[in-house]
Formats: structure tokens, sequence, C-alpha cells
């Protein structure tokens, strides 16, 4: 190493836009401070939830035709799931256009299998598939919590989302 600091390259950073969001309005509880801002809070819930569902429905979509394929092969009845695939497909149609009764079906397709997984783990006496209900009953709570979200959202909330606003930045607030 050279004992010259003259010869040492110098580090630059180009620019950077930073998007700056006012606080508007802010109270303390205790020790920790409470930013409300609904319409963000609901909007970002909505992006996300939405994207978790879009996500379940193709998953559910998918195990519903290898399903179907796999009850063809070995003739048994379980084909008949496959009739409960409309029901998914409103549910990923609804969470992408963030319509809220087309959430409401796919709630009713995660009613009707938390329902037979609930039968089939008392009939089977298997452990496994209580725990697949319970994850299933999940997903049915996850989902109609969307539902909910999408009723109390108004109009311009739904209408910012269906135009692709995405949650760009993450907002730190420090006090």
């Amino acid at each position: 190493m050279s004992e010259n600091p003259q010869n040492l390259p110098v580090a630059t950073v180009p620019p950077q836009t930073i998007n700056v969001y006012p606080v508007q309005n802010t109270s303390q509880v205790g020790n920790d401070f409470v930013i409300l801002n609904q319409e963000l809070e609901i909007k970002s819930a909505i992006y996300n939830r939405s994207r978790i569902v879009y996500i379940l429905t193709i998953i559910d979509i998918v195990f519903l035709i290898i399903n179907l394929i796999v009850s063809i092969v070995v003739k048994n009845l379980f084909w008949l799931f496959f009739l409960l695939c409309p029901l998914c497909y409103f549910g990923n149609k609804g969470a992408c256009e963030f319509k809220k009764n087309y959430i409401l079906c796919y709630s009713i397709y995660l009613f009707i299998m938390s329902i037979y997984y609930m039968f089939l783990s008392f009939y089977a006496n298997s452990f496994l598939i209580l725990v697949i209900f319970f994850i299933e009953l999940y997903f049915l709570f996850y989902t109609l919590k969307l539902h909910r979200y999408l009723g109390i959202a108004n109009n311009e909330i739904i209408e910012s989302l269906r135009t692709g606003w995405t949650p760009e930045n993450v907002v730190i607030h420090y006090f």
C-alpha cells in the first residue's frame, strides 16, 4: 500500500429519487407511535392478500387437474371434485381483478373442501388429514378477510388497484 492519499479513487454515487409521503395523523400510544393512514393500509392489505389468493387458486387448480387425471387412471369417482374447478377459476379472476363476489366463490370452494377434509380425517382417523383440514381452514379465513377488505374499500381504492397500483416503497418513519 502506498502512503500517498492523492492517488486514492473517490467513490461517486449517482443521484437517486426518494419518494416522500406525508404523515397524516400520528398519535403516541405508550412508547409506540401509531401512524394512521387507513387508505394506504387497506390498499396494501388488499394487494398483498390478493396476490396470495391468486397463488392459492393456481395451486388448487393444478391439484384438481392432477386429481382428475389420477382418478380417471385409477377409475374411481374422485374426478367429481373437478366440478369445483370453476369456483377456483372465479377466485383467480377475483384476485386478479379485485372483485368481491368472485372471491366469495373461491371461499365457497374452500368451505366445501374444509368440510370434506374434516369428515375424511374422522373417517380415516388420520392426523395428517386433520392438519390439512386446519391448513384449509386457515386459507378460508385468509380469503374471507380479503373479501371483507374488498367490502370496506371504496371505489377509488379498487380502481387504483385495478389500474396497476403496487406498494413500491417501504416507508420507515423514525421519530
